[in-house]
């Protein structure tokens, strides 16, 4: 057998801890289907381990195993898509997602494997070329390509619903659930006859931040799988990747459509998109390190050796559902315990009632 251009060795350009996926990896050129690479990238650089473990390689064969999900009476049913080297030369010299027909390197390959699988699962006929099954992926949605990669479609904020309930509230559910881990997208409308938003019409962003600027507007940070924003003729034109926008904005001109935030974290498999036979691995090795089920748990033990990185993540916590239900909740069980540790007295105490302002302060402590 010919040595194989690319193994496990090529699938991402770190080594070692640093060995993961980034939305940076992504590169669009030819191939209109921003919705599933944004989400490729959104999720890599989020919960990098559900890219790692939908990718196997086997040495023998010198082929990846690509793990998708596909609709079935109604439920998620996995698929493995074997991608082999020849479907990774093709969608290289298609002008693929990935940055090797930009950069002429072998790594990192993984956004190559992953477009070539989604392609596969919409061939009808592989063996005569996967044209078909790009064409057939052309355009979509942020939800059905989630579906493919989790199993999930993920939650929706429209246009309608972003308008309804303004801006705060659509800002803090975004805000949560990137300090969840949770991948986040954004696409985007045409806006005519208003102001144009700086962002490309019909297209899928991977949504780095969200934050309010010193005026407290909320602004909205972007990755375009183009790796770029010249030629967008939208008045923000840079040759950055990213770009900046003001959410009040893209609402109101229109131009958004949605955001679509993914599952939360889970446990990475711990064999799972480890390379079969020899020359075996890259992918997670056996005693990985666990999560503890809760994204903002683990986000904190993460951390634990950054102060920054640790406040802000006791900070995301504390503004979380579960952290502000955790506190009414201690709040609650504070008085009880109060309430039974001073019972009732059978005679009237001699003691004068505590003032209102020290009562509540004492609650607050």
């Amino acid at each position: 057998m010919t040595e194989p251009k690319y193994t496990a060795e090529n699938l991402y350009s770190g080594s070692g801890a640093k060995d993961l996926p980034k939305g940076k990896d992504i590169h669009q050129d030819t191939f209109m289907d921003c919705y599933y690479i944004s989400v490729l990238g959104a999720t890599a650089d989020r919960q990098p381990d559900r890219i790692k473990d939908a990718i196997s390689y086997d040495a023998q064969k010198g082929t990846f195993t690509v793990s998708l999900y596909q609709e079935k009476d109604g439920k998620p049913e996995k698929v493995s898509i074997e991608v082999t080297q020849a479907d990774i030369e093709d969608n290289i010299k298609r002008g693929g997602s990935s940055t090797l027909d930009n950069t002429g390197k072998t790594t990192p390959v993984w956004p190559a494997v992953m477009e070539a699988a989604f392609a596969k699962m919409h061939d009808t006929n592989p063996a005569d070329g996967l044209k078909e099954g790009y064409d057939a992926i052309a355009g979509g949605w942020s939800r059905q390509a989630m579906y493919a990669l989790t199993g999930e479609k993920g939650t929706d904020i429209g246009l309608a619903e972003a308008k309804t309930a303004g801006t705060e509230k659509v800002f803090e559910r975004v805000r949560d659930a990137i300090a969840e881990g949770r991948a986040v997208t954004l696409s985007t409308d045409p806006e005519p006859g208003a102001k144009q938003d700086g962002l490309n019409d019909n297209h899928v962003y991977m949504v780095d931040r969200i934050y309010k600027n010193k005026s407290g507007e909320v602004m909205v940070e972007l990755r375009n799988p183009y790796a770029r924003n010249d030629y967008v003729g939208e008045g923000q034109d840079t040759k950055s990747a990213k770009v900046t926008v003001k959410l009040d904005d893209v609402i109101a001109t229109g131009g958004f459509e949605e955001f679509n935030i993914g599952p939360g974290k889970r446990q990475p498999a711990q064999n799972q998109g480890a390379a079969t036979g020899q020359g075996a691995g890259n992918g997670a090795s056996a005693g990985a390190a666990q999560g503890t089920g809760d994204p903002l748990l683990d986000r904190m033990i993460d951390n634990m050796r950054d102060p920054a990185a640790l406040k802000e993540a006791l900070k995301a916590a504390a503004a979380s559902p579960d952290g502000q239900q955790f506190r009414e909740q201690g709040a609650v069980q504070f008085e009880a315990q109060q309430t039974r540790a001073k019972p009732e007295p059978a005679l009237p105490s001699p003691v004068a009632p505590v003032e209102p302002e020290r009562a509540a302060s004492a609650r607050a402590m």
